[in-house]
């Protein structure tokens, strides 16, 4: 056996070490890239997200719509009721 070339070496050592060099910042940037991709939302679920929202709301505004005239037929028979009352209370005398 022959024994090895020392140049052959080095010259591997270089071509090794010119590799690791560029090979590591890319890896290093990928994976960084990659672990920023993962937290974003997709774009389809916040969508279908924001339509259930919608949804939800115009359902809560109409509620509060049926409420509010609720509130306001009750505000006017007691004023009704009050006038009547008064009415009343003005002949008793």
């Amino acid at each position: 056996m022959s024994a090895p070339d020392p140049e052959g070496f080095s010259l591997l050592t270089k071509i090794a070490a010119a590799a690791a060099a560029i090979v590591t910042p890319i890896y290093t940037a990928y994976k960084f890239i990659d672990y920023r991709l993962d937290k974003k939302a997709d774009k389809d679920v916040v969508q279908a997200s924001f339509t259930d929202l919608k949804g939800e709301l115009t359902l809560q505004r109409e509620d509060i719509g049926r409420l509010s005239s609720k509130i306001d037929e009750g505000e006017k028979v007691s004023e009704e009721r009050h006038r009547e009352l008064l009415m009343h209370l003005l002949e008793r005398k």
